[in-house]
């Protein structure tokens, strides 16, 4: 899988603009990376001011069974929809993130 810090700096907006998103939460792990994957999602809104907010963030013991889905499955659903959406409005193939 591609590295979700990339994703972010790359397709944040694009995710936000294509669900009509005002309001965003993180949902990350509480150790170091989790960390600071939620440090660059709020840089990121501090430097782009993109319409959504962060209005809730919620870390989780990585390993836990509270978020079962966070990991290669979720990421990989939200990536072929988002590929989806932008092959339908662009008719041409979106860049691959996930391998």
């Amino acid at each position: 899988m591609g590295s979700w810090d990339q994703f972010m700096i790359t397709f944040f907006e694009d995710v936000y603009r294509i669900y009509k998103a005002k309001r965003a939460a993180a949902i990350v792990p509480n150790d170091e990376m989790g960390k600071a994957d939620f440090e660059l999602l709020l840089r990121l809104h501090k430097e782009r001011k993109p319409e959504a907010v962060v209005v809730a963030e919620e870390f989780f013991e990585r390993g836990t069974t509270l978020v079962p889905d966070v990991g290669g499955t979720f990421y990989e659903k939200l990536h072929a929809d988002l590929e989806r959406r932008y092959v339908e409005k662009c008719k041409e193939p979106m860049l691959a993130l996930v391998p």
